[in-house]
């Protein structure tokens, strides 16, 4: 699957290719983009974000901060909505998303691998993981490759 655009205007993220090939529309009302290594923005990857303020780029623990503050007190939430999409799954994405769960949010992963933290687990203890994730409704989509890789 690869997630081909962000729809900033209806905050949505649209993938294709899920198994079946079809085209995939993720609601979510906040976006995290944590890639790993070094958080790539969404301008160097040739998309406007239109200044949206529901956009984070999570990397370090200060990065966390006004993420931490939307959360914490409702900002940028249309009509009180709690849905929120991770782009990335590894140590970082998974834990935003922990935490974004725990706040009550309905939460998606999207991440390149074939497991949440696929990168320095081994195979079956990631595998675990991502069923741990998903045993607790947070929807996982794996095997993705996004125009921010």
């Amino acid at each position: 699957m690869n997630v081909t655009e962000v729809k900033f205007e209806d905050s949505m993220v649209v993938a294709t290719g899920l198994n079946d090939g079809l085209t995939r529309l993720i609601k979510y009302h906040s976006l995290i983009i944590a890639t790993g290594a070094r958080a790539k923005s969404l301008e160097e990857a040739g998309v406007d974000s239109g200044g949206f303020k529901n956009i984070h780029y999570v990397r370090t623990a200060s990065d966390i901060s006004g993420l931490r503050n939307d959360i914490e007190h409702g900002n940028h939430r249309p009509c009180g909505a709690k849905d929120a999409c991770v782009i990335g799954g590894g140590y970082i994405g998974t834990e935003v998303a922990s935490y974004l769960y725990e706040h009550g949010y309905n939460t998606t992963i999207v991440h390149k691998g074939t497991n949440l933290l696929s990168t320095f687990l081994p195979d079956e203890i990631a595998f675990r993981y991502t069923q741990l994730y998903r045993k607790f409704n947070i929807t996982v989509i794996l095997n993705v490759g996004t125009f921010l890789a």
